[in-house]
């Protein structure tokens, strides 16, 4: 079974997100902050990951940054992610990043896009 790491600090998205991965087939860890994304990260490298940009850091309010600095880490450890977050206005940055896709929680269609992304091939390859 694949796995997955859904980084989202929003409880009720994290419930929604782990559940709909959990229906497709993948197991998966949740992280709701920067430290807890690096200590799954260092246990465990991922398949994908579902990655909110607006994260809190060492209980400082949320801020874009602090995901930006997760995707770095997880495209640096060879893990997929789709980048579901609030800031329409980064996805460019997001991809210029190496996001390998991004979908806005605003979309009237997220539920479909997330599944596209993580049933596309093994592991939300393009295969």
């Amino acid at each position: 079974m694949p796995n997955a790491l859904v980084i989202e600090d929003a409880p009720n998205y994290r419930q929604v997100f782990v559940r709909l991965l959990e229906e497709l087939g993948w197991t998966v860890n949740e992280a709701s902050s920067y430290e807890e994304a690096a200590s799954a990260l260092a246990r465990s490298v991922p398949e994908a990951a579902l990655l909110d940009l607006g994260l809190p850091r060492e209980n400082r309010q949320p801020e874009p940054t602090v995901g930006f600095d997760l995707l770095r880490e997880l495209k640096g450890a060879g893990v997929r992610v789709v980048v579901c977050s609030g800031y329409a206005a980064m996805e460019d940055d997001a991809l210029r990043l190496g996001a390998d896709g991004f979908v806005s929680k605003n979309a009237p269609d997220l539920r479909t896009r997330i599944q596209q992304f993580f049933t596309r091939g093994n592991g939300g390859g393009d295969g």
